[in-house]
């Protein structure tokens, strides 16, 4: 349930950070070694009113849970001036 009222956060607005490193190793005699690593964050920092969960499924052959969390529009907030283009 925190995960889906999270997501309803992210519609709203979410900073996305990503950081890539790519690595080639050369060792005498050997192969090139290519090696990627990207580390991707999503920090959202909203204050929500009224997210419901309506709806929550649980799969336990497949040992998944799922919910829907909703708002009403009323409550979305304005966005700030320095997040319009």
């Amino acid at each position: 349930e925190l995960a889906a009222r999270a997501d309803v956060a992210k519609q709203i607005r979410v900073l996305v950070k990503e950081h890539a490193t790519d690595r080639v190793r050369e060792r005498t005699g050997h192969a090139l070694e290519q090696d990627i690593e990207i580390i991707r964050e999503e920090e959202v920092r909203e204050l929500l009113h009224d997210v419901r969960i309506v709806e929550r499924k649980m799969d336990p052959v497949n040992g998944v849970c799922t919910s829907v969390a909703t708002m009403p529009k009323s409550r979305i907030p304005a966005p700030d001036k320095k997040d319009t283009p």
